[in-house]
């Protein structure tokens, strides 16, 4: 029996959507947690990539700043990812997991927030 190697090379261009669903109290605080999709480019469609990012991210505002930190669980197959253009800022790493957490400046908690992940599979 020959072993099939499968490769799925792609950059996905896709819009990572944050839908914060805080209350309005929360907007006023410092942190939180808030729940987020990430959709196919240019729909409103889940994208399949949702599935490799836990729920929920966790927001903080610092130095008059928003940030989202989110929890990638396939981090071998995510080679680099932004938001508004802003590069990802590891936070911190589990090899044992295949985790990492990456923190993004975001311009708002609400709506709809574009975003690129580079996705590249290697499976046999």
């Amino acid at each position: 029996m020959k072993n099939i190697l499968k490769v799925f090379n792609t950059t996905i261009l896709a819009l990572i959507i944050i839908i914060a669903t805080f209350s309005n109290s929360a907007n006023a605080a410092d942190s939180g947690t808030l729940n987020y999709e990430v959709y196919k480019y240019n729909t409103n469609d889940t994208s399949i990539a949702n599935d490799y990012f836990n729920k929920p991210a966790k927001y903080i505002k610092k130095n008059g700043k928003l940030y989202v930190q989110i929890t990638v669980n396939h981090s071998h197959w995510i080679t680099g990812m932004s938001i508004e253009g802003h590069k990802e800022n590891i936070i911190s790493k589990n090899t044992a997991k295949d985790e990492r957490t990456s923190e993004f400046e975001v311009s708002k908690l609400n709506g709809k927030i574009d975003g690129k992940i580079d996705v590249y599979i290697d499976e046999k």
